[in-house]
């Protein structure tokens, strides 16, 4: 409430996974350049959520009256996660729980503070050209520009995917419940991506094929249901094809917004492509990027 006044009070947890809890994304040029070029540095998920509180508005909409992508909310989460927890501190909350105990994941990371390229998941180096008038090298900084419970897993695609199968095929992860929630999408309605995306709780509908109509449909080819992530030095798309009962995961080490477009309209939306024709032998014209 010191940060974002008495409309904080009305914020629930199910609105910081919905999207619904109005907070304006702390995800602007003027944080994100000085962030990119200071590379040293720590960055507290504290500092994420006082640019989010500097901003005018704070709050895009009420609480809970509008469904609003920001990436503000799961920085808050994961201070909720963090009340929650035995941890000391935020860089000793084990976020590695999430993962299901039926499988192993040996090489999936969740990255809090140390340079990203001395860990084992991120063996690729990641630019930044979002914002910063030049090319940022991202892989030799230090991991808590991720932002932390918004971003931070270095991992293989295999094991993304394999995450994401026993998430939404095998269930493994959440209960039939937390499930039934999460998949409850409506489209957002204010900023980013208004439209074009619908959003459940933690879970997103994604449209890659540029044929499509909007709001995305799950029963069309193109569509794929799990979350895509834009994340400094890196983009990724990751989730289900349900005409297929499979799951994918794709990632590129370049967030420029070109390549955000060739994520998702080239390498998820080919995947598909030559999934359908490979399975089921059917030959699909989703107009992905060559």
């Amino acid at each position: 409430a010191s940060l974002f006044g008495v409309d904080a009070a009305k914020v629930t947890i199910g609105m910081l996974v919905r999207m619904q809890s109005g907070i304006n994304d702390f995800d602007v040029p003027s944080f994100d350049n000085p962030l990119l070029t200071n590379a040293s540095g720590v960055h507290s998920p504290l500092e994420f959520i006082q640019a989010a509180a500097s901003l005018t508005p704070q709050f895009v909409c009420a609480p809970g009256n509008c469904t609003s992508y920001s990436s503000t909310n799961y920085i808050l989460a994961g201070l909720v996660l963090l009340g929650s927890s035995d941890a000391s501190s935020w860089t000793t909350v084990n976020q590695a729980t999430v993962l299901p105990a039926s499988t192993h994941f040996p090489n999936s990371l969740f990255l809090t503070t140390g340079p990203i390229n001395g860990s084992v998941g991120a063996t690729v180096a990641g630019q930044s050209e979002g914002f910063s008038p030049s090319m940022v090298e991202i892989w030799g900084q230090d991991a808590s520009i991720l932002g932390w419970t918004c971003g931070n897993l270095a991992a293989p695609t295999e094991e993304v995917a394999r995450f994401m199968y026993e998430l939404l095929v095998s269930q493994t992860v959440v209960s039939a419940e937390a499930m039934a929630a999460m998949k409850a999408v409506v489209p957002l309605d204010v900023g980013w991506a208004k439209g074009t995306i619908s959003y459940g709780a933690g879970l997103m509908i994604q449209q890659t094929s540029r044929h499509a109509s909007f709001p995305p449909k799950l029963s069309e080819w193109g569509s794929y249901l799990g979350h895509g992530g834009d994340t400094y030095g890196f983009l990724s798309e990751q989730g289900l094809i349900p005409q297929l009962n499979a799951t994918f995961s794709v990632i590129a080490n370049e967030d420029y917004y070109l390549y955000g477009s060739y994520v998702k309209s080239g390498l998820a939306c080919n995947l598909i492509e030559m999934a359908a024709l490979e399975v089921l032998g059917e030959e699909l014209d989703l107009g992905c990027l060559a």
